[in-house]
Parts: structure tokens; C-alpha cells; sequence
């Protein structure tokens, strides 16, 4: 009896181990379950978020329609330069110069060149003009608003960001590289390492400003994009340039006339006085022979004058007819000698 009692409660303990067991493995396999679940929509929602940012990283790439330049950035980080050539006839000339000039101040820009030439045709002139990217588009449309009998423009942009991508990674290259040759000339000590040292240190820090130079240009180009405007006009279809004139007072004009013909005069005295100042010598030698030979000659008359009014007195007749013939001929002997 004692016997089959053991039995009866060992077998009883078994069981109660064997459901216990089987109830811990059923919660441990329905948490298994329930963290897989939590970590699948994990996995999930993160793939959602995912497809969300590349989505709107792609709708930021897309290029706005048409011909914009918002500062030139689409989506990411744009080295952009854009350039613009205009050529315009128009009627008046002075007329749209100004109006082009005072549009140039308005977008805050400035003139790099000018040149203006005028011939029996056409009167014209060249701007070379520099405009902040920002107001590159609406300068170019008040531009094309200005009255005009024509207009052609050529608008073009280059795109250097991978240059000036690949300038950045090659200038920090060669810093790091400056810092390792500069660390390497302190501890050298043989003179022939740091002559080396110093050349290849050299040559990097050629590159580096190269580099940076180039940066600079691209920089620059960028901020600032370049415009350059042909205008033109037919000297017989409007005003010319001195047409203005016609229109000014007549006092104007007067004391315009008076000031030309008081220069012509002071231009014609300052050359006379430089020929004289040049011929000063010449004249001068010339009016010393010139009173020499007059007061020879002004002796030689006293000197006849004399002798024949005493062979007047002392002759007379023949005798003073003779020595008259004498006194010219020793007269015309001594003039030709």
C-alpha cells in the first residue's frame, strides 16, 4: 500500500512538472510570436519612411518649367554659371543707353567694359556687364521690354559643381598633405631631407593656391553671371549723335562758337611762338649782317659825298667833269671789290 502511495504521488508530481512545462513553452513561443509581429511592423513603417524621403528628395530634384535661377540650388548644392548674349537695334540710341544703365543699377550689377564707335552707317555700343545670379532672369526680361526695331539673345548655362566637387577634395588632399611635409621639415635632420622637404612643400602649396584660385573664379562666376549687350542704330533712321545740339539756346551755341574760335587762336599763337622760338638764332645772325652791311655802306656814301663836293670847289669845267669820271669810276671799282 505504502508502495502503490509513492507511486501514485510521483506519478502525480510528474504530470504537474509536465504541465507546467508545456504551459511555459506556450507563452514563450505566443511572446516569440508577438515580437516578430512588433518587429515586422517596425521594419515597416521604417520602410514607409524610407519611401517618403526618397520621394521627396526626388520631387526636389525635379527643375522648376522654364528658364529659372533660384539662386542656383535644385535639390542640392549647384554650381551654376550663366551667361548672356543681347543684341538690340533701336531708334535712339542715348535713349535706351540710359535706360540700360539705369536697369543695370537697379539689379544691383555693374559694368566690367564699354566701348561705343560711330561711323557714316550706324552708331553703336558694346556693354559687358556683370549681374547677381539672383536677378539674372529679370534683368534679361526688363532688357527685352526696352523699345526696340530688333532683338536676338542667346542665353547658356554650365553647370561645374563636379569641378568644383573635385577641386574641393583635391585642395583638402593637398592640406593634408602640406600639414605631413610641414611636420616632416621640423623633424628632419639631414640637410639633404629638408631641401627635399621644402621643394615637394613648395610644389604643394603651388597646387593649394592654384586650387583655390580657381574656386575663387568659379565663386564669382557664380554670384555674379555675365551680360553682354550689343546696341545699334541706323544713323539715318533717327537722331544722331550730335543731334542734340539743334535743340540747345542760342546763347549756348554762341558762347560754343566763341570758346571754339578763342582755342583755334591759342593753338595759332603757341605755334608761332615755337617757330619763332626755333628760327630765334637764324633771325638773329640775320639782323647782325643785315646792320653791318648798312653802316659800311652808309660810310662809303658820306665818304663820296665828301670828296665830290671838294672837287666841286677846287675844279671846275673840264678839269672837274674829269675828276668826276674819276671818282666814279674809283666809286664803282671799290663797290665791286
Amino acid at each position: 500500500m505504502q508502495k502503490r502511495g509513492f507511486i501514485c504521488i510521483l506519478v502525480l508530481g510528474l504530470s504537474l512538472m509536465l504541465g507546467a512545462c508545456s504551459s511555459s513553452s506556450s507563452d514563450m513561443e505566443s511572446t516569440g510570436h508577438s515580437s516578430a509581429k512588433s518587429v515586422a511592423a517596425t521594419d515597416n513603417n521604417s520602410a514607409k519612411v524610407d519611401t517618403a524621403t526618397t520621394a521627396t528628395a526626388a520631387d526636389s530634384k525635379q527643375p522648376a518649367s522654364g528658364f529659372t535661377n533660384s539662386g542656383n540650388k535644385t535639390g542640392e548644392d549647384k554650381k551654376l554659371i550663366y551667361k548672356a548674349e543681347l543684341s538690340i537695334r533701336v531708334k535712339d540710341y542715348r535713349k535706351v543707353q540710359t535706360e540700360v544703365r539705369a536697369q543695370i543699377g537697379q539689379a544691383g550689377g555693374y559694368i566690367v567694359q564699354f566701348s561705343e564707335n560711330q561711323n557714316d552707317e550706324q552708331l553703336a555700343g558694346n556693354f559687358i556687364i556683370k549681374i547677381p545670379a539672383a536677378g539674372f532672369t529679370s534683368f534679361i526680361d526688363g532688357i527685352g521690354k526696352i523699345k526696340h526695331e530688333s532683338l536676338e539673345q542667346n542665353i547658356e548655362g554650365q553647370d561645374v559643381t563636379e569641378e568644383y566637387v573635385d577641386l574641393e577634395s583635391r585642395l583638402k588632399a593637398k592640406m593634408i598633405m602640406e600639414e605631413r611635409y610641414t611636420s616632416f621639415m621640423k623633424n628632419a635632420t639631414k640637410t639633404d631631407e629638408l631641401v627635399k622637404f621644402a621643394n615637394e612643400l613648395g610644389r604643394i602649396q603651388e597646387e593649394i593656391e592654384q586650387a583655390k584660385g580657381r574656386m575663387r573664379f568659379i565663386d564669382n562666376n557664380v554670384a555674379y553671371s555675365t551680360v553682354t549687350i550689343h546696341l545699334s542704330q541706323s544713323v539715318g533712321t533717327a537722331q544722331t549723335v550730335d543731334s542734340g545740339k539743334e535743340n540747345t539756346p542760342l546763347v549756348e551755341r554762341a558762347k560754343d562758337a566763341l570758346s571754339g574760335t578763342l582755342h583755334v587762336l591759342y593753338l595759332l599763337l603757341q605755334w608761332t611762338v615755337i617757330v619763332l622760338s626755333g628760327a630765334l638764332p637764324i633771325l638773329i645772325l640775320g639782323a647782325v649782317l643785315a646792320v653791318v652791311i648798312w653802316r659800311v655802306r652808309k660810310v662809303r656814301a658820306e665818304r663820296r659825298a665828301v670828296t665830290r663836293a671838294a672837287i666841286r670847289k677846287a675844279t671846275s669845267g673840264e678839269a672837274q667833269d674829269h675828276a668826276v669820271s674819276k671818282i666814279e669810276e674809283v666809286s664803282s671799282e671799290e663797290s665791286e671789290s
